[in-house]
């Protein structure tokens, strides 16, 4: 048996409203050491967004190539295979490429093309088992920019159909490889990519191409691959209810809608039958390094969030979780942080961000609009208008003298 470890999304350097993830990510990869070993890995995907923007600080480089120093080490036969994704720069991703290659890694930043417009044979990439045989055929394909996208000659090709078209191509290079040395082996794709069905984690992840209406349908791979590794989206799941096109997902939660998420790594399996071979897939759960709590879960008024608060226990031997606060209100409330920080006093907590909402307007309720032009209007009429807009009430006195403070400031300094 042949076993690949699918993985993405790992979006190192990434913080959460100004806090590292630093560490959860350092834990991952001592983590995933550890799987591979217990697990008997033979290759490990990395299906794009390895790191979390095109300019990643040096210490998230610095993890990424600690990491691959220690698996290659640990592991000196484990085929190594990463692509960029849409939060990677695509020339950074490649310019260590030649280096890593001598310790055969594969990294892959970007498209390249012959200067005939074929695929680079750098993205067809034979896996190979310990005693060297070719056990799989990958075609390591990172995201595809408009430019990346091959054309029809003397034809308007839209972006689904060149999308298709690289991964035709890219089939059939493999398959003429496979064939060339009589093989019968998988043919796995590398995709990151938003694919018809997949659900979005909606603080996270950017629209792949165009947006939405650009998805990739599921037919693309189902055609031509037997396994499709994909990255982009951060819920683990199967697209078209095909077992073999499936996201894994991130490892960490990169953003509070992702706190429920079942962050996993994905093993596929390849046997060998009498038919030629089969493959199976399976999930491994990944331990969380640090929770990640809403609180409440649905925004309750400030005295029950209070409450809540104070009532937390939260052991002190673990890393302190990440909260998030959601509370309603009526109207502002200017020393809302300090009533949430002197409610978590001495716990071991981080708040990662306040949400403050506020009731909706009923369906009858009119808006206060005035009927002025806007250069007729004093700085106090706009703002008061908008608070009423929001809040459905005058602003305090109070704020008003704060307000003119401020405008009285801004004029002083221009």
């Amino acid at each position: 048996m042949f076993r690949i470890l699918h993985t993405s999304d790992w979006h190192l350097g990434h913080s959460l409203h100004g806090f590292s993830r630093e560490q959860e990510h350092q834990a991952f990869f001592t983590w995933l050491l550890e799987s591979i070993a217990e697990y008997q890995v033979d290759a490990l995907l990395v299906a794009g967004d390895l790191f979390d923007s095109a300019n990643p600080p040096a210490k998230a480089w610095q993890q990424l190539y600690q990491f691959l120093a220690k698996l290659r080490r640990q592991f000196p036969d484990i085929n190594i295979v990463l692509t960029g994704g849409n939060h990677d720069s695509p020339t950074r991703i490649n310019a260590p490429h030649p280096l890593l290659q001598e310790f055969d890694v594969h990294l892959i930043g970007h498209l390249q093309k012959t200067p005939d417009g074929m695929i680079d044979s750098k993205h067809i990439i034979p896996l190979y088992d310990k005693e060297k045989n070719v056990q799989a055929m990958v075609a390591a394909i990172p995201f595809l920019r408009s430019c990346d996208l091959l054309q029809s000659e003397g034809k308007d090709t839209s972006l689904e159909q060149g999308f298709a078209a690289v991964y035709q191509q890219a089939h059939q290079q493999c398959q003429t490889f496979l064939d060339t040395q009589q093989l019968h082996v998988p043919i796995i794709a590398m995709a990151h990519a938003y694919l018809v069905g997949g659900e979005l984690s909606p603080l996270s992840e950017r629209k792949v191409l165009g947006g939405n209406q650009h998805a990739i349908p599921a037919g693309v791979f189902e055609q031509h691959f037997d396994y499709s590794a994909l990255g982009h989206l951060h819920l683990a799941q199967k697209v078209a209810e095909n077992d073999c096109i499936r996201y894994c997902g991130s490892p960490i939660p990169l953003s509070m809608s992702e706190h429920n998420y079942p962050h996993q790594i994905r093993l596929v399996d390849i046997k060998s039958t009498d038919q030629g071979f089969e493959i199976n897939t399976q999930r491994v759960l990944i331990p969380r390094k640090r929770d990640m709590l809403m609180i409440p879960v649905k925004p309750k008024p400030l005295t029950d969030v209070l409450a809540q608060l104070a009532a937390l226990e939260i052991d002190r031997e673990i890393p302190a979780p990440f909260v998030q606060v959601n509370v309603l209100l009526d109207k502002p409330e200017p020393l809302l942080k300090e009533q949430v920080q002197q409610a978590i006093e001495g716990k071991n907590l981080v708040i990662t961000r306040i949400a403050a909402s506020y009731p909706e307007k009923k369906a009858n309720q009119k808006s206060v609009v005035v009927s002025e032009k806007l250069d007729d209007m004093t700085p106090e009429n706009v703002f008061s208008q908008y608070y009423q807009q929001t809040y459905q009430q005058m602003p305090e006195q109070e704020l008003i003298s704060a307000f003119h403070q401020i405008v009285d400031a801004s004029k002083s300094e221009s």
